[in-house]
């Protein structure tokens, strides 16, 4: 039997001009969400993921205070918004006899916006000039309070700060939200900036930080003694640094391994891996495993709730 052809219908597509100007135009276009920078080692500064928020609510989000731009401006957090001008004041006056002015800091910073704007997973919506009035509000509210509460500066009187209680422990927990930070290096130039003659042997800013941290980590002065010298990419990153064993931290031609996700403790117990605090209860670091192979030593970390 004679085989029929195999007759095949064409389509005649005809692309629309209009749509094809459009694709052509959004090749063309930087990311409105995403920053440019996002894929850069600068960038450290992310949004929670939303798998996360779904499955833990509002555990991500600042309680009384918003420290840089993610979360700026929304209402519940403007009480604490009041007292950051209030303590940019006090520097101010404190350090007026030495020359330092409003004009120096925002010139300073200035200098430092664009790598600040890099330090962000997401685009920031704000200004020149916003962008850096947030970053000089914000690096003097926490240097200034990190001061106070080391004792390098006396608390006023009146100060609400001190009067409320309640509010330090949130700010323990506010100040280490992924989501709640600004550059470590915007940080430093500030507090270098407002250092007086007098204090050019104070402690370090990584010092007091640690120190004002310490409040609800509760770590020996032995430890918080080795870590003058941290350095990190914000807060977060910085307290992060110092649960790791200073050998790790230093060790020049170290193979990085890929990382992979830790299993939660009930798989590792499942595993016949014991948990267990060290003995020492010293709380330095979390990377030290005991001898014994089957067993980790993870220290307490207190947070106040």
């Amino acid at each position: 039997m004679e085989q029929e052809p195999n007759h095949q219908v064409i389509n005649m597509y005809k692309v629309d001009t209009q749509r094809l100007s459009s694709m052509y135009l959004k090749i063309s276009e930087d990311p409105k969400i995403l920053s440019k920078a996002a894929g850069n080692i600068s960038c450290c500064i992310f949004r929670v993921p939303q798998g996360l928020i779904d499955a833990n609510g509002k555990a991500y989000e600042p309680y009384i205070v918003s420290i840089g731009p993610y979360h700026r401006g929304h209402n519940r957090l403007n009480m604490i918004e009041e007292h950051k001008w209030r303590y940019l004041g006090s520097l101010l006056s404190r350090t007026k006899t030495n020359g330092l002015s409003l004009e120096n800091l925002l010139k300073a910073i200035a200098s430092l916006e664009s790598e600040a704007r890099e330090c962000y997973s997401e685009t920031i919506h704000l200004d020149t000039h916003d962008f850096i009035e947030m970053m000089v509000l914000d690096g003097c509210f926490l240097i200034e309070l990190f001061r106070k509460v080391s004792k390098l500066v006396p608390f006023e009187e009146d100060d609400p700060l001190v009067t409320m209680a309640w509010i330090l422990p949130f700010f323990y927990r506010d100040f280490l939200k992924l989501e709640n930070q600004i550059p470590f290096f915007v940080l430093e130039r500030l507090f270098e900036l407002s250092k007086l003659p007098e204090e050019k042997l104070t402690p370090t800013l990584s010092s007091i930080a640690m120190e004002f941290f310490n409040n609800s980590l509760f770590r020996p002065e032995e430890v918080l003694a080795q870590q003058s010298g941290l350095v990190g990419k914000h807060l977060l990153d910085l307290v992060r640094t110092s649960f790791i064993p200073s050998d790790l931290q230093t060790e020049p031609n170290r193979v990085i391994t890929p990382t992979h996700v830790i299993h939660c403790v009930s798989k590792l117990q499942r595993a016949g891996i014991k948990i267990t605090t060290p003995s020492n209860n010293n709380n330095d670091t979390f990377l030290h495993p005991l001898n014994n192979a089957i067993v980790v030593a993870i220290p307490n970390i207190s947070q106040p709730m």
